[in-house]
């Protein structure tokens, strides 16, 4: 059969193609109608930039040509041999690139509770990144916490801080709607270019400094500030994939502060639940759903558009140019 995803052979060099995909799906595989998309910000649009530091490292991937995305929700249309479990026209999330059908293995399959909207269950799906971040800093009721980067990822970090009883939560982005749109959820928004976090922080924290600081932008310049304004033995969590490198005071803002430096690779969650750690991705990403379903995890508009794939060029340039109002992008299939 015809099918059509987003495709890219060079920087910003994005359109929709055709290509043929099985009609009937293997044994263990499940063929899917995707109905919406999400755009990821950070991985996916470094790639669409030629910034992802894979680029200049060697590594095998990422390499033009390629499909993009990895955020997906569809219906079942089809299971292959052996699959349980799953029914026609069932809601289900996956990690599918951007297009209007996929093949997928079934067992990596995530069903889409009655209570979450397509959009919503797209945000839960993404969730499971900055979820792993906050495991990794380990959180204790009555901490405060940083975020700096109020994109997807770290409007969905500062909220789960608050979710695990961090107070303040401090949200830094230089954009207003990002600001506004923080403080809609309890997150005190900071301009980085008109007040400095620490001392924000320290007005609203009786003097202390912020144990946890999560770095979610990406920008490898934004490092060294997140290290500077970490407390006393503060984690200081590398959320955003840094898309190169920069210099940093180790002496005086990790070592003699006795600071926790944590890289938090969506790969850093376990592949396997065990006893000590059942929070594989999979986990997070129902735990997300759960908190999303019973209001607990606010995620009212983290979707600022929603678009054809036609126009899905248009929209990276647009977020790689930080224009106004951009924030969470979905790419409606059922449009032209």
């Amino acid at each position: 059969m015809k099918a059509t995803r987003l495709w890219i052979t060079a920087p910003f060099d994005v359109s929709p193609r055709e290509f043929e995909l099985a009609d009937v799906p293997g044994p263990g595989q499940a063929l899917i109608e995707i109905q919406r998309s999400l755009i990821s910000a950070g991985t996916e649009l470094a790639i669409v930039t030629g910034t992802h530091i894979g680029f200049t490292t060697g590594a095998a991937w990422p390499r033009y040509p390629m499909a993009l995305g990895y955020t997906a929700l569809g219906r079942v249309r089809a299971v292959g041999e052996g699959v349980a479990g799953l029914k026609e026209g069932q809601r289900v999330l996956s990690s599918a690139p951007h297009a209007s059908r996929a093949l997928v293995d079934a067992t990596q399959l995530l069903p889409v509770p009655d209570d979450c909207s397509d959009d919503a269950a797209l945000l839960g799906y993404l969730a499971s990144i900055p979820l792993q971040g906050i495991r990794l800093a380990e959180p204790r009721l009555g901490e405060g916490m940083v975020v700096f980067g109020q994109g997807l990822i770290g409007a969905l970090a500062a909220r789960f801080g608050r979710i695990n009883g961090c107070r303040p939560v401090l949200g830094v982005d230089p954009i207003a709607e990002r600001r506004e749109l923080a403080a809609s959820a309890g997150i005190v928004p900071v301009d980085p270019g008109a007040a400095d976090p620490l001392t924000v922080f320290r007005e609203l924290s009786g003097g202390r400094a912020p144990e946890i600081v999560i770095e979610a932008t990406g920008a490898p310049t934004v490092i060294p500030e997140a290290l500077r304004i970490a407390g006393e033995m503060a984690r200081v969590v590398l959320l955003g994939s840094p898309r190169g490198r920069v210099e940093i005071d180790p002496y005086s803002d990790i070592h003699r502060k006795g600071v926790m430096v944590i890289g938090a690779h969506a790969r850093t969650a376990p592949a396997v639940a065990t006893p000590d750690n059942p929070f594989t991705t999979e986990r997070n990403r129902q735990v997300a759903l759960t908190l999303i379903g019973d209001g607990s995890l606010a995620v009212e508009g983290l979707v600022s558009h929603r678009i054809a794939p036609s126009a899905a060029a248009n929209t990276y340039r647009a977020l790689a140019d930080r224009a106004s109002g951009y924030l969470g992008v979905v790419i409606d299939w059922s449009a032209p």
